[in-house]
């Protein structure tokens, strides 16, 4: 399991460190000055200005991340090998396909089944998920 989950933390830590930068360098730097004049911590100005700027960027990082991991299968049929109990959905689609061969009934009920998490993920952060991806080319 732990190869499973290793690579997942370390590949999906150097995006969201990118965007998260990106974002936060994009954050006019008066907020913050005008904060510390009026006295508040470094710690403070994150709490208070940064972090309710970034929630949006937030929300898309982990859409982003969600939606990769969920729909990887290379890596997951690679290390898990025939353990069942390890294999993720997109891996038991696979086998389950090679097993019915052309039933294509069944293999749709089974990706419409796997996909209504995601489409549901969406549906509720579909406004969050738009207003992240066009905050950073905006200027606050």
């Amino acid at each position: 399991m732990w190869a499973l989950l290793l690579p997942y933390i370390a590949a999906g830590q150097v995006m969201a460190v990118f965007l998260m930068r990106t974002f936060f360098v994009s954050i006019p730097s008066e907020y913050f000055e005008s904060a510390r004049i009026d006295g508040a911590s470094e710690f403070r100005c994150f709490w208070n200005i940064a972090l309710p700027l970034s929630k949006h960027i937030a929300g898309v990082v982990a859409i982003l991340q969600v939606l990769g991991t969920w729909n990887d299968i290379f890596w997951p049929y690679l290390t898990i090998g025939t353990k069942k109990e390890l294999f993720t959905i997109p891996v038991a689609l696979l086998i389950f396909n090679d097993q019915l061969g052309q039933q294509i009934g069944t293999q749709m009920a089974g990706y419409i089944i796997a996909s209504l998490p995601l489409v549901l993920l969406f549906a509720f952060t579909s406004r969050l998920f738009v207003e992240g991806l066009t905050a950073g080319g905006l200027k606050l």
